[in-house]
């Protein structure tokens, strides 16, 4: 399957709840992210269609959704790099939100905060 399919899909599964659906859609989006010989270049140009479904994953009310779409931030971040700079405005906001609050939610919030600043210097 190409990744210009599988990519989305994987990011619409983000909110998945259900055992194996949820545990297929995080770690292929892990493993599509970290293996595929094209992921730099197909994720840069596919950011248009993977930024709505990571976005509602991380806007969903259970903390294990919204810690599975924290989870692919830096992977992302780090195979994209430069390419995710015109989506800022869409991905830091909702991670921001994510920050204020306690807990392991908002210090994987922090750390996903920084992650971004790393793959995009000089884009705060």
């Amino acid at each position: 399957m190409p990744l210009s399919r599988a990519l989305p899909l994987c990011f619409e599964g983000l909110s998945e709840r259900c055992h194996p659906l949820a545990l297929l859609s995080r770690q292929g989006t892990l493993r599509l992210l970290a293996e595929h010989p094209d992921a730099a270049a197909e994720a840069a140009a596919l950011l248009p269609r993977l930024i709505p479904p990571f976005r509602q994953a991380l806007a969903d009310s259970d903390a294990d959704v919204a810690m599975a779409a924290l989870a692919v931030v830096a992977p992302l971040a780090a195979c994209v790099k430069a390419a995710l700079a015109p989506h800022l405005d869409r991905v830091r906001p909702p991670i921001a939100r994510k920050a204020s609050g306690g807990g392991a939610l908002a210090k994987a919030a922090m750390d996903c905060l920084r992650e971004i600043e790393e793959a995009c210097p000089g884009s705060a």
